[in-house]
């Protein structure tokens, strides 16, 4: 029995006793099962402790066997794997995957299509109250006029002054109305892209 191989059983008895985890690197899981198999084939080790080393050999192997992959598709390596296990899986989780990545762009797309037809809708709405407004305001204003001119002073004076009056206020009311909405747009744009 090595010096290393003594080592190494303190350190996994100590562990056990406290309870802890030893992370041991994967190239280096290997030499550790050697060494335990080693100390387990010795002649005075009792029962119990092969019985424990055994145990721990189990756990080496699970997790020795551990993977993790972070993307859209696992490693080359699993997707091997998958294909040993069942035929015809490696293509079935690349084909899933390309399915669920095409719903997604349709997804934004849509989204996409339907935040410009509102913000079209909005546009449309407020040039078309722009074009009334201005015809209600020059026939509100022609008419006054024409009341001043027919010797109607007083009712040509409130026809055009009301006219021009509800021009000047629907102007300003619609430019206090949009900085805000401006703000808001320019706000969830931002949550957009962030």
């Amino acid at each position: 029995m090595s010096v290393e191989d003594i080592s190494s059983m303190r350190e996994l008895n100590e562990a056990e006793q406290v309870g802890e985890e030893i992370c041991i690197p994967a190239d280096e899981i290997e030499s550790v099962e050697k060494s335990l198999q080693r100390i387990a084939s010795l002649p005075d080790v009792p029962e119990p402790a092969k019985v424990e080393l055994k145990k721990i050999q189990t756990q080496l192997e699970y997790r020795a066997h551990v993977q993790q992959y972070s993307g859209p598709i696992p490693p080359p390596e699993l997707l091997a794997a998958f294909e040993k296990v069942v035929p015809g899986l490696a293509s079935k989780i690349v084909q899933w995957k390309e399915d669920e990545s095409n719903h997604r762009r349709q997804l934004e797309l849509t989204e996409l299509e339907g935040n410009i037809k509102l913000k079209n809708r909005r546009f449309d709405e407020k040039k078309r109250g722009q074009v009334l407004g201005f015809w209600i305001g020059t026939i509100a204003i022609i008419s006054g006029t024409i009341s001043i001119i027919f010797d109607h002073p007083l009712a040509g004076s409130f026809m055009g002054g009301g006219g021009v009056v509800s021009l000047v206020s629907a102007f300003l009311y619609s430019k206090r109305e949009s900085i805000p909405a401006k703000k808001q747009e320019t706000a969830e744009d931002n949550e957009e892209e962030n």
